[in-house]
């Protein structure tokens, strides 16, 4: 009877079982690519930094990514009463994020802003008769386009006035990920997530203080199928900027979901809200909502493309009305 070689089975066969649990490993991880992470790109909020939606995966021990994104907003909120935002804003965000060791991920990202009139304000007004979206402020005989103004009255009665002052240097922001659990066929991933932001920025484009944010990040996989959520408390201890004070603190949260088409690329889609930033001006909205679309696509093993378009559900709220996005990422 001839005799079974079990070391040489394992020899044999090992690659081959390796990969095979290595592959169920990874189908059954509960996250996806993840939402495309953009911040708040309203010319106010952009003066501090808060809790940003995310996915709760790190990157692997060892390893490291740069990321560059590209946002192009338009703003257009007034009160008669109260204020006046008509803006346009553009960010470049460099990002790098390293994991040192299993399950943390520290990063650090630094924009660069530019505010002005712009060139969108006609473009916008045409999309949304295209959607036959609410236009809010945008079909009043009063508005001019390209026009740069954030400017109004406040509660006690005195004036703002945020000028416009072309392209600075924003805050630096530092920020650190644990993945606590990796969640099971029941459980979802669960991360916290924490960032601050030290005054680096020129002085219309950030403070002089410290911002500090704490989160916490899950998901969630039903077969191809990923569903994200996320909430998190942001403190600014500098709350005054040109005549504005703003609120010290703030909530957010998010919920979301990833549709994964093929190997390389998913689809994406998410509905954020948080409470106000800002505190004194007069009539101005106690909280804010954004709908985010997006996708990501796989290049290679190590680059990966996002795109992503963000509107405001519900018009003159204090949001951003139209913000265009692109990012590149290359992990090593």
């Amino acid at each position: 009877m001839p005799r079974c070689h079990l070391p040489l089975l394992r020899l044999a066969f090992g690659p081959f079982f390796f990969c095979s649990c290595l592959a169920a490993a990874q189908a059954e991880q509960n996250w996806g690519r993840g939402p495309v992470v953009l911040h708040d790109q309203s010319p106010l909020a952009q003066i501090h930094t808060r809790f940003v939606p995310d996915s709760p995966a790190v990157l692997e021990a060892g390893q490291t990514s740069f990321r560059s994104s590209f946002a192009w907003s338009n703003t257009l909120n007034r009160h008669h009463d109260g204020y006046w935002i008509d803006a346009e804003t553009r960010e470049l965000r460099l990002h790098a994020e390293h994991t040192p060791v299993e399950r943390l991920q520290l990063g650090a990202s630094l924009p660069l802003y530019w505010r002005g009139g712009g060139v969108l304000d006609s473009p916008i007004s045409s999309w949304h008769r295209f959607w036959g979206l609410p236009e809010g402020p945008r079909d009043d005989s009063g508005v001019e386009d390209n026009r740069y103004d954030i400017s109004g009255e406040n509660e006690d009665d005195s004036s703002f006035n945020l000028p416009a002052d072309g392209l600075e240097a924003g805050d630096l922001r530092l920020a650190a990920k644990y993945l606590f659990s990796d969640g099971n066929e029941k459980l979802p991933a669960l991360s916290l997530t924490g960032s601050l932001s030290v005054p680096t920025g020129a002085q219309l484009y950030g403070q002089n203080g410290v911002d500090a944010s704490a989160g916490l990040l899950a998901a969630k996989r039903f077969s191809d199928w990923i569903i994200y959520a996320g909430g998190g408390y942001s403190y600014f201890s500098d709350d005054e900027q040109s005549g504005i004070t703003f609120t010290g603190h703030s909530a957010n949260g998010f919920i979301g979901a990833e549709y994964e088409v093929s190997t390389h690329l998913s689809v994406i889609c998410a509905l954020s809200g948080g409470t106000s930033l800002v505190e004194s001006i007069r009539m101005f909205p106690d909280y804010e909502t954004y709908l985010d679309t997006g996708l990501k696509y796989q290049l290679t093993d190590g680059y990966e493309v996002e795109l992503l378009i963000r509107e405001n559900p519900a018009p003159s709220r204090g949001t951003t009305d139209f913000t265009f996005a692109f990012g590149v990422m290359r992990k090593l």
